[in-house]
């Protein structure tokens, strides 16, 4: 009796595994019939994406944005003048020391309101 109780727990584990190494099997036959659905994905990803690339290069071209200055739907757009472009220039960074100086050194920037006028 408990021999056969052994044969029978040793199928059942035998049976258990091989379970789970078909589960694993056809999961990884899953996973390798997506693979050649996802590369052409990926290849019409790409093609479109060279596509819009073409085509945003296309609209860049200067006689391109010529013809769009004179389309009535683009009329209300101007260009930028020279003096209306501000560009600034980048600081060289405080160390420590002088940053802390030169915090107590200034008033306050802000200016609240209060009603009251000073002479």
């Amino acid at each position: 009796m408990l021999r056969l109780t052994q044969i029978f727990l040793c199928i059942f584990i035998f049976g258990f595994f091989l379970f789970c190494y078909l589960d694993k099997q056809n999961r990884v036959t899953e996973y390798q019939l997506k693979i050649p659905k996802m590369l052409k994905e990926c290849e019409k990803l790409a093609q479109e994406n060279q596509a819009l690339k073409a085509k945003i290069n296309g609209f860049e071209q200067p006689m391109q944005l010529m013809n769009f200055l004179q389309d009535k739907k683009f009329a209300h757009l101007s260009f930028y003048v020279e003096d209306e472009v501000v560009c600034l220039k980048e600081q060289e960074p405080l160390k420590k020391e002088e940053k802390i100086e030169q915090v107590c050194r200034t008033s306050p920037s802000i200016s609240i309101a209060t009603g009251v006028s000073h002479p």
